[in-house]
């Protein structure tokens, strides 16, 4: 928590003085001490609730929108209500992410400026922090890469892996909003494939990776970001490959420092998502697809992640 502190001495006023009771000193500014683990963690898990509490807003604002009629007996209204959620999934979906992003710049924007007015010490850059900066354009070229051929990878895996059979219904029914049936196809490239890689990174990564490294060793925020993104995907198949995803954009992010690479990373997955359907059942074409993306995934991966004296050093000093 910030507060004031002599620039000269460090200690702290009393009341309203306007000189320190120690050296004389007549300025002073305000300090953000490091975090500790609880603050880290308590973070993390406060912007978590803040996505959940927008997603849940959003939610019933569509609900009190989208009523027609009162059904006359209790288990129609529900039924009525979940019906209306679940062709709403999408729309809520983009909504909630814009008003999330838009929660976090605008009490970011405040904290920064509060810093600048006081002169923090040490002076930070909030939006730096937790990624609002660039990458070479490579990097972001062979993220986009990556995420397509990982989806290609993850989803040959989870095909051939013996899933029991409510795994399988509850991961089919909860993405059936993603048919183009159902919802129109730009909507559903907004959501999946610009607005949740979008508020996903800047929470899990941006947010979460930042704040847990400054306290715990990265072994532990990235198992901790990547265990907790898995489990909001909610069913077992989500979970299993959303966390190794999540380890995958946790390594990426930490090592650049910057969203860019994980946004489109996480673009480039979602949006081959979209479209892998369409694949044409030719099991040699797919077994082939299968190849060329696991050599792209490796190739990318190891491109991105390769470390350059004059980069490392950049990130050390951030």
């Amino acid at each position: 928590m910030m507060r004031k502190i002599c620039k000269n001495c460090g200690t702290p006023p009393s009341g309203g003085d306007l000189f320190c009771r120690r050296c004389g000193g007549s300025e002073f500014v305000v300090y953000d001490p490091p975090a500790g683990k609880g603050r880290s963690i308590g973070s993390f898990l406060i912007w978590l609730a803040v996505y959940f509490g927008v997603q849940t807003y959003v939610s019933v604002a569509f609900i009190v929108f989208s009523i027609s009629e009162m059904h006359p007996t209790f288990e129609g209204t529900i039924n009525y209500l979940v019906e209306v959620l679940e062709k709403k999934t999408v729309l809520i979906s983009v909504v909630s992410s814009f008003l999330f992003i838009a929660v976090y710049l605008v009490v970011t924007a405040i904290r920064q400026g509060k810093r600048k007015k006081l002169g923090s010490v040490p002076a930070r850059r909030l939006f730096r922090e937790t990624g609002f900066r660039g990458a070479p354009a490579a990097v972001c070229l062979f993220s986009v890469v990556l995420g397509a051929a990982l989806n290609v990878v993850i989803s040959f895996v989870v095909a051939v892996i013996p899933w029991p059979d409510f795994a399988s219904d509850s991961f089919d029914q909860t993405y059936s909003v993603l048919s183009a049936d159902v919802t129109p196809l730009w909507l559903i490239i907004l959501a999946v494939a610009v607005c949740a890689p979008l508020c996903e990174e800047l929470l899990f990564r941006g947010i979460g990776c930042s704040r847990l490294t400054g306290s715990f060793p990265k072994a532990v925020a990235v198992i901790i970001t990547s265990a907790v993104f898995g489990v909001v995907h909610g069913t077992p198949i989500a979970i299993a490959y959303a966390t190794v995803f999540g380890v995958i954009q946790a390594f990426i992010f930490l090592r650049h420092r910057s969203l860019l690479p994980v946004v489109l990373c996480h673009f480039g997955f979602n949006f081959t998502s979209v479209f892998l359907e369409y694949l044409p059942a030719d099991p040699a074409l797919n077994l082939g697809v299968l190849f060329i993306c696991a050599a792209a995934a490796l190739g990318t991966g190891y491109l991105i992640l390769k470390k350059s004296e004059t980069t490392g050093e950049k990130n050390e000093s951030l």
